[in-house]
């Protein structure tokens, strides 16, 4: 196997892996929606009562905790969605080249080209093969560690939303047992 090869291989991977987590965010959207739907149904039969007026101070009480945890709960869980969806499943775009390089491969520099100036980018190629693996193995080398750090990223921002998914549906069960006490 060819040092190409090993390149090809990891850049592969690494792009199935940022798919592979796209689709779990997508999947975490979808517990979302559930949370979020019991979180209204739960919040439609509720009657708060003013405190102000009423002389039960456990009711007032299990009202105000209500009302802070249902709160709290809708604030998290929009919080969660936020950053499933802008900093997950949004695509991300490489940050590490300078603007001076002009990579062969990379999706965005190929896209701000004209036709013409691509095809003279891939004519200037080293002809010689030797070179021209060289030449490559760069240019894959570059767009594996852009796509690493993209990555790295999405697994970052996944996993504390994940850790906070915990909590939510901690809340979620505490909205729901103060709400039958209402």
């Amino acid at each position: 196997m060819s040092k190409l090869d090993i390149l090809i291989y990891n850049y592969t991977n690494i792009q199935e892996l940022i798919r592979f987590m796209d689709q779990k965010a997508g999947a975490l959207l979808v517990v979302y929606g559930f949370l979020f739907t019991a979180t209204i149904e739960f919040a439609k039969n509720l009657d708060f009562i003013n405190p102000f007026t009423y002389s039960n101070d456990f009711k007032i009480v299990i009202s105000i905790f209500t009302f802070l945890v249902g709160f709290s709960l809708t604030i998290l869980l929009t919080y969660q969605v936020y950053i499933v969806i802008f900093k997950v499943i949004k695509p991300r775009e490489a940050i590490g080249y300078t603007q001076e390089e002009n990579s062969i491969i990379y999706y965005k520099h190929i896209s701000t080209l004209k036709k013409n100036e691509y095809l003279d980018h891939i004519k200037q190629l080293p002809e010689i093969e030797s070179d021209l693996e060289d030449t490559l193995q760069k240019e894959l080398s570059s767009q594996i560690h852009e796509i690493s750090r993209i990555m790295a990223y999405k697994s970052e921002k996944f996993n504390f939303v994940l850790n906070i998914l915990f909590l939510s549906i901690f809340l979620l069960l505490l909205f729901i047992l103060l709400s039958n006490f209402l």
